[in-house]
């Protein structure tokens, strides 16, 4: 299986998948709202992206598309770090981002919804089941139990 973790990819194509202008992507960057770890090596050339990077770069596109300004993007990075400790709340693997209209609040790991914003609980004990996940899991199993059927047939 590929490392994917070690691929990196140019400007273009993170713009592509995240489904943004290249000046967009580029803006972002320029103005520091995400960062690229292997920055362009000068006239020319492309940044190249890790996949934390890409995950910064789609979580911050969503976000847009979703009607978040950028001013309120950096606000939920800068209290994502400052008040909840998440180093890199952009690419915070165990994060669940809720809007609720102007407000963003966080799902933390122990089931409560958090306002990012004023630090406020909004929810607690919270119950998410992940479709998606369980539908992967779902197809997966009844593949294997039809696969062992055929096999003891």
């Amino acid at each position: 299986m590929p490392d994917y973790g070690a691929y990196r990819l140019s400007t273009p194509q993170v713009a592509r998948l995240a489904e943004v202008p290249f000046r967009t992507l580029d803006h972002w960057v320029r103005t520091g709202l995400l960062t690229c770890s292997v920055p362009a090596g000068g006239k020319g050339k492309y940044r190249e992206w890790t996949l934390p990077d890409i995950v910064r770069a789609r979580t911050v596109a969503e976000l847009r598309r979703h009607g978040l300004s950028l001013y309120r993007i950096r606000q939920v990075v800068e209290q994502m770090r400052g008040r909840w400790q998440v180093s890199d709340p952009l690419a915070y693997n165990d994060s669940r981002l809720v809007l609720l209209g102007d407000s963003v609040h966080w799902v933390t790991d122990g089931g409560h919804l958090m306002n990012i914003l004023d630090g406020q609980l909004t929810v607690t004990d919270l119950v998410q089941i992940p479709y998606g996940a369980l539908v992967t899991d779902t197809r997966r199993r009844v593949r294997e139990i039809a696969e062992a059927e055929l096999r003891d047939a």
